[in-house]
C-alpha cells in the first residue's frame, strides 16, 4: 500500500548569506576581510601584538590600493 504523505522528504536548499558568498572578490579583498576578522579576534582575546600586526597590514593594503588608483 502506497501512502503519498509517507514520501522521503528533502529538505531545501538554503543560499549562504552575503557574508560567506566569495563570486568576484580579488586578492584584495579576501586579505582585508582576513585583517577585520584578525581585528575582531585580537579583540575578543584581548591581544594587542596580533591587533597591532592585523591593524598594521590593514593599513598597509589600503595605501597600495590608493597608489594603484593615483598611477593607473
Amino acid at each position: 500500500m502506497f501512502l503519498p504523505f509517507l514520501k522521503e522528504k528533502k529538505w531545501p536548499r538554503i543560499a549562504k548569506p552575503m557574508e560567506e558568498k566569495s563570486y568576484g572578490l580579488s586578492s584584495e579583498d579576501y586579505l582585508e576581510d582576513f585583517c577585520i576578522e584578525e581585528l575582531m579576534d585580537a579583540v575578543e582575546h584581548k591581544h594587542v601584538g596580533q591587533f597591532r600586526k592585523a591593524l598594521e597590514v590593514l593599513i598597509l593594503n589600503c595605501f597600495e590600493e590608493e597608489e594603484e588608483e593615483h598611477a593607473g
